[in-house]
C-alpha cells in the first residue's frame, strides 16, 4: 500500500525530491566534477546523455498533469534515465564509501536518488499513458522514447568519432574491450 502510495500520483513532496534530485544535483555534480568522467573519451556522450535526460524529467515534472496518452512517451526516456543513475551509483558506491571518511563523499550517492526519481517517475509516465492501449503500441511508443532519448549522445559520439559510420563500427570493438570502462592516461 505504502509502495502504490509512493508510485501513483505524486505528493507536493514527491515532486520536490524529485525536481531536486533528478534536476538540479545531476547538474551540480556535472558542473562540480571531482573527477568521475575526467578523462574519459566518452565523456562528451555521457554529459549530453545525463544533461537530455534531465531536460525529459524537467518537461516531465512540468507538463504531466497535461499529458494523458503522450505520457507513454517519456516512460522510456525516464525508465533509462533510472537505469543509467542506478548503474552509476553502483559503479561509484566504493569511492562514495572511501570519500565518506574524508567527508566529501557524499555527493557520491546522489545517482541513487537520481535514480528513484527517474524510476519513479518512468512508472507513473507508463501507467499513465498504457489505458486502453494494446501491448504492441505501448512497446513502440516506449521505445520511441528511449530512442528520441538517445538522439543527442549518438550524435555527439558520431561527431566526436570523426562523423562515419565506419569508425562507429570500430569503436564498437573497444566498447567490448575490458579498456573501454578505464579513463585515458
Amino acid at each position: 500500500m505504502e509502495l502504490e502510495r509512493r508510485f501513483s500520483g505524486g505528493t507536493r513532496k514527491q515532486r520536490i525530491f524529485d525536481g531536486v534530485s533528478g534536476v538540479a544535483l545531476p547538474l551540480v555534480c556535472l558542473l562540480a566534477d571531482p573527477g568521475v568522467f575526467r578523462g574519459w573519451s566518452y565523456r562528451p556522450v555521457v554529459y549530453s546523455f545525463i544533461l537530455t535526460e534531465v531536460v525529459i524529467l524537467g518537461a516531465w515534472l512540468l507538463l504531466q498533469k497535461r499529458l494523458q496518452g503522450s505520457s507513454l512517451f517519456f516512460a522510456g526516456p525516464l525508465a533509462a534515465g533510472g537505469g543509467f543513475a542506478l548503474a552509476l551509483g553502483v559503479a561509484l558506491l566504493p569511492l562514495s564509501l572511501f570519500g565518506l571518511l574524508l567527508l566529501i563523499g557524499v555527493l557520491g550517492f546522489t545517482p541513487f536518488f537520481t535514480a528513484v526519481a527517474f524510476l519513479r517517475n518512468g512508472w507513473r509516465a507508463f501507467l499513465r499513458g498504457k489505458a486502453g492501449r494494446g501491448g504492441t503500441t505501448v512497446a513502440a511508443v516506449v521505445l520511441a522514447g528511449v530512442l528520441f532519448a538517445a538522439t543527442p549522445s549518438i550524435a555527439v559520439l558520431y561527431a566526436g568519432l570523426g562523423g562515419t559510420v565506419g569508425s562507429m563500427a570500430e569503436s564498437a570493438g573497444e566498447w567490448a574491450s575490458p579498456g573501454f570502462l578505464l579513463p585515458e592516461d
